[in-house]
């Protein structure tokens, strides 16, 4: 989460810290006890940690709430004062994509980066990136990114599939993962552990057998949430929800 909010959290903590010095020196008997965050920014989980953890490292006795719906504060506030202009949505401040797999072309991709999907049989590539989400798009809670994935395995492989999760702030976004334009964000884990039996597709020899050797594939989506302040990720398959996907920054 660092890598995406990071330099706007130091400087919300650098201001928090600038007012409770200010008022305990105007009041030192009235302390400053309790903490709201409010605002669209203020209902992120990360915002509220860091500040929690500021809070801990200063031995002060301060309550930090985040309150449900905590974006509603700045609409009342504009009605109640007058101020025209309310923000009604928020503009991406980068393209967002994710590292994906393409099969290996000679002449065009490193072979350093190349691999042998177990499944295919075939030669592929890691250093590729599909852009969801584009620099100046609306910036909704509700609006669902889908990211189709597949995946392939052998016999007793781990079924936690990592994505990274890459961003660029550039107009014009480069399709190599590796390019100096693209920035690492965070890594996605999808247990597709959790989906049925019938999400995996098994390679069979042309008489039916599996055999030791032998590989399955999943197909599934990741439907993502860019909010103004959290990134909200479902493992999907067939319309159906299996669990969180977790995201490591």
């Amino acid at each position: 989460m660092g890598g995406l909010f990071g330099p706007v959290v130091k400087q919300v903590v650098s201001l928090l810290e600038q007012q409770v010095r200010d008022s305990n020196k105007l009041d030192s008997s009235n302390k400053i006890s309790t903490i709201f965050l409010v605002g669209g920014f203020g209902e992120s989980a990360y915002l509220f940690k860091e500040v929690q953890a500021w809070v801990k490292r200063q031995s002060y006795k301060i309550r930090i709430i985040n309150p449900v719906f905590s974006w509603s504060a700045v609409v009342r506030g504009a009605v109640l004062h007058g101020v025209e202009g309310i923000v009604h949505t928020r503009k991406l401040k980068q393209h967002y994509g994710v590292v994906i797999a393409t099969k290996f072309e000679a002449g065009l991709h490193d072979e350093e980066d190349s691999f042998i999907d177990p499944y295919y049989k075939t030669k592929y590539t890691r250093d590729n990136v599909e852009w969801l989400a584009a620099k100046g798009d609306n910036a909704s809670n509700e609006k669902v990114i889908s990211i189709p994935c597949g995946a392939s395995f052998r016999l007793g492989d781990n079924r936690a599939i990592k994505l990274s999760l890459v961003g660029c702030k550039f107009d014009n976004p480069p399709l190599s993962a590796k390019h100096w334009m693209v920035d690492a964000l965070g890594t996605v884990t999808c247990d597709v552990a959790k989906m049925p039996s019938s999400a995996f597709q098994a390679k069979r020899s042309g008489l039916g057998f599996i055999f030791q050797d032998s590989a399955s594939r999943a197909s599934f989506t990741v439907d993502m949430k860019v909010g103004s302040a959290d990134l909200d990720l479902d493992l999907m398959h067939a319309g159906k929800p299996y669990g969180k996907v977790t995201v490591e920054y």
